[in-house]
């Protein structure tokens, strides 16, 4: 009691908020009545409130000092709730640490409502403080230009904000949000002045872009401009001038509601089209699936039967009352009639094609044969009926009574079908083994030096040496006693049905033998022929002082004619000159790169192509454009066959050339016997030729090499080098001829 007194009388702290100042009396304590008993608290929580109480009623600052605060409030009787002293800090320290947060936020929130009011004033007297409109200022104005203005105004928002930068933010601030609005209110009243001008036009009658022009347009808005100025003279005397500053009159506001307006009419015109379109096409579609309907009707009623002519079911159709036909042609888009009846026709090709796949399951189970030309659909009608069980394609009794009607038809047609296919088979198998025969007759010729073939050649000899080779697998059959192995067999439906007797050492002696015995029978009498022709041909040859010689490794017969005195020797010579001698097989050959992957190329090989006697060029899968390689403007004498795919240059090569890959892995270039007629297919510059090409291909050739080093080649080069190879092995055969000339200009 006797602290309590003595702190009492020292006053007021100086950290109160009282302390030092006149105008606030220091706050009196509510000091304990002695005769009252002592005020007891539930727990020591209430007593905390009552302690923490008492600080905010003497409005204790978070700054102040334990001991002067003490001093301060000592006297009162909620001083006493906290037994000792160091509750009483402990309470202390946690008012503070509120009392923190709490002036803090307190600060915040006046400097918030001084930014607030700060902003509120520059937005009343903008104009009163001489800031210029931002949105039509050239440069953005500055707070300093307008202190002295808005300091003399006195506002006391000015000096609630004491610092500048503050001042200076909020004014840049406030300039920017107006610049926004007063740009923002501009575009709503140019907005509405270009919406009375549209419903001027609308007024006006202005309803296409086309017939209204701008010229027409603007000189009907004068006009009525003019009408609205006699009518309102008055008014305008009386306001001292035109209020709107004539914004309706503007004439870019004018041309800007104009473009809109035609734009709109467009954007309604298209929507308009649209929907009269698509309307149209369901009209369309109802109009086909009506015709496609009807086709199916005749159908199952029987009057649209297989492979009818669409020009005899138009006949039919139009002699009657059917509109479905007449309504489908009127169409201007999707499926034509005759396509839908097409695609109906095609349906029942489909159909067709099961029953004759159950005509043919009926035919092997009977065992019966059907021989092209030679079976007539009766007698394969006679043999499956009653056996063959097509589908069946009916629903119900009425249609199950109806369809045993159509179920002759659809027999007769099935069987017609088998036979067809059967010719067809048979066709496809006699052109398979006319190739066969072909590849075979060009492997005798091109193997003559491996093995001669003469009248007196043994048939063994011939299977010896040419048994391993394909062409002689499908055209002869395998045979043990052959040689050269490690080729893949063929299979069954590739192979010829011809055979030869094992370990033979002749042909059969049976009246009829094999095509490729043959084959082999007229390579020796042609052999035969050459012979006594080239001892005919030595006399006159000598008799005209030239050598005649007779080639027997070469591909046709030919003579190979040299002078026996050069007539040239001694002289400057550019080169020599080479063309086709007379009579003989020096044939042609073209040569082409597939998916060429640098023009240059394909130039340089045009030019060379040239001078080497191809008779064309091709590409396959490339983009060609003239090069500067191609200085002899090749183009204008070597034609040019450009190909999109494989297929095309397959559909398109020269009927009997052979095809010849070029590429590593090949027969040596040194061995080939070039083919009469030729093409030869070069690949690529990065990938070369893929495997499916080079199988395709009938012969395989490869450029030597060095040992040790690389084997590809430049592409152009490469194909240089093969054309060179073949004239050199057609002037030694004799296939061409040459004679010493000056590069080329002289007349053969």
């Amino acid at each position: 009691a006797a602290a309590a007194a003595a702190a009492a009388s020292t006053g007021p702290s100086t950290g109160s908020p009282g302390a030092g100042t006149s105008a606030q009396p220091p706050r009196v304590p509510r000091p304990r009545d002695p005769n009252a008993p002592p005020r007891v608290y539930a727990d020591k929580e209430e007593a905390k409130a009552a302690f923490k109480e008492l600080l905010e009623d003497f409005e204790i600052h978070a700054g102040a000092k334990w001991d002067e605060t003490a001093k301060q409030i000592a006297a009162d009787e909620r001083f006493g709730a906290l037994k000792t002293i160091g509750e009483k800090k402990q309470c202390f320290n946690e008012y503070q640490t509120k009392r923190v947060k709490h002036e803090r936020e307190a600060k915040r929130l006046a400097d918030k409502a001084n930014r607030a009011n700060f902003t509120a004033m520059l937005d009343e007297r903008w104009r009163e403080f001489g800031v210029e409109d931002p949105s039509t200022a050239r440069h953005r104005p500055r707070l300093a230009d307008h202190v002295d203005a808005i300091a003399a105004a006195g506002d006391p928002r000015w000096s609630a904000v004491k610092d500048p930068r503050d001042r200076e933010d909020l004014f840049r601030s406030f300039c920017d949000a107006l610049r926004i609005r007063i740009r923002d209110e501009k575009k709503r009243q140019r907005d509405r002045a270009k919406a009375e001008v549209k419903a001027t036009l609308r007024a006006m009658g202005v309803d296409s872009a086309v017939d209204w022009t701008w010229r027409r347009v603007r000189d009907e808005l004068k006009d009525r401009e003019i009408k609205d100025r006699e009518i309102k003279d008055d008014d305008r005397d009386r306001s001292g001038g035109d209020k709107d500053g004539g914004a309706i009159d503007d004439r870019s506001i004018q041309l800007e509601a104009y473009e809109e307006y035609a734009i709109e009419l467009d954007r309604a015109e298209a929507q308009a089209k649209s929907e009269a379109k698509a309307a149209r096409l369901r009209e369309e579609r109802k109009r086909r699936d009506a015709f496609v309907l009807s086709l199916k009707l005749r159908r199952e009623r029987g009057e649209l039967k297989l492979r009818m002519p669409w020009r005899t079911f138009k006949a039919s159709v139009i002699g009657h009352d059917d509109q479905t036909l007449a309504d489908a042609s009127r169409n201007l888009s999707g499926s034509r009639p005759r396509e839908l009846y097409d695609d109906e026709q095609e349906e029942m090709e489909a159909f067709a094609a099961e029953d004759r796949a159950a005509v043919e399951e009926a035919v092997e189970k009977v065992g019966f044969v059907i021989v092209a030309n030679e079976r007539t659909r009766d007698e394969l009608m006679a043999a499956v009926r009653g056996k063959a069980s097509l589908p069946s394609r009916v629903d119900s009794k009425e249609e199950e009574e109806e369809g045993e009607e159509q179920e002759e038809e659809r027999l007769r047609v099935a069987c017609g079908d088998a036979v067809v296919a059967a010719k067809e088979r048979a066709r496809r198998a006699a052109r398979r083994k006319e190739r066969a025969l072909d590849d075979f007759y060009h492997l005798l010729r091109s193997r003559r030096k491996d093995v001669p073939i003469t009248p007196t050649t043994a048939w063994a000899d011939i299977e010896r040496s040419l048994a391993g080779e394909r062409a002689w697998i499908k055209c002869v059959g395998g045979s043990s006693g052959g040689g050269g192995g490690g080729v893949a067999p063929i299979p069954e439906s590739e192979a010829m049905d011809v055979s030869v007797e094992e370990g033979a050492g002749s042909p059969p002696e049976e009246p009829t033998r094999s095509p490729s015995e043959e084959a082999i029978a007229a390579l020796r009498r042609r052999i035969a022929q050459l012979q006594e022709r080239a001892v005919a041909l030595q006399g006159e040859v000598r008799a005209a002082d030239y050598r005649g010689r007779w080639d027997p490794n070469g591909d046709d017969d030919a003579l190979i004619e040299r002078t026996t005195v050069n007539a040239y020797a001694g002289k400057d010579s550019d080169g020599c000159t080479a063309w086709p001698a007379v009579d003989t097989g020096a044939g042609f050959f073209g040569i082409g790169i597939v998916k060429a992957k640098h023009e240059a190329n394909v130039g340089t090989l045009w030019r060379s192509a040239w001078q080497l006697g191809a008779g064309f060029l091709f590409t396959v899968a490339t983009r060609f454009r003239y090069e500067a390689s191609d200085t002899t403007q090749a183009y204008k004498q070597l034609p040019l066959f450009k190909y999109d795919e494989w297929g095309d240059f397959a559909q398109n090569s020269p009927h009997g050339a052979v095809w010849v890959a070029v590429e590593m892995g090949g027969v040596p270039l040194q061995d080939f016997v070039h083919p009469p007629r030729a093409v030869y297919v070069l690949g690529s510059e990065d990938n070369g030729l893929n495997r499916p090409i080079v199988e395709a291909c009938q012969c395989h050739v490869a450029l030597p090499k060095w040992v040790g080093r690389s084997a590809s080649y430049n592409v152009a080069m490469a194909g240089t080098l093969v054309m060179y190879d073949r004239m050199q092995k057609q002037l030694r055969a004799g296939h061409v001829v040459t004679r010493e000339g000056r590069g080329g200009d002289e007349d053969r």
